[in-house]
């Protein structure tokens, strides 16, 4: 089976952006992506970093490039990567 990136990528951050934040539970969530897009890519254009979003709000979002995932992770008792594994699993097995 050749999955099409760009229509999953763009199906998976709809799918992310239905969710609440992991952190606080709040909505509406930005894809937070936890493998960075990096300086100058384009931002518009569907890739393989897009599988590893997570649901934060715009709070949270900004909160956790402030202090890093570590930190992050201790004041939310979260697990960011954890999160980012079981999203892409309910996505692929709905």
């Amino acid at each position: 089976m050749i999955l099409n990136i760009d229509k999953q990528a763009k199906k998976y951050i709809e799918f992310i952006r239905t969710k609440r934040c992991s952190a606080c539970y709040n909505s509406p969530v930005d894809a937070d992506h936890l493998n960075t897009v990096g300086m100058g890519s384009n931002r518009k254009k569907p890739r393989v970093e897009d599988f590893t979003c997570i649901p934060l709000c715009r709070k949270c979002h900004s909160y956790r490039h402030h202090v890093g995932n570590l930190q992050f992770e201790m004041e939310y008792k979260v697990e960011l990567w954890k999160d980012a594994f079981n999203y892409l699993m309910e996505f692929l097995t709905r």
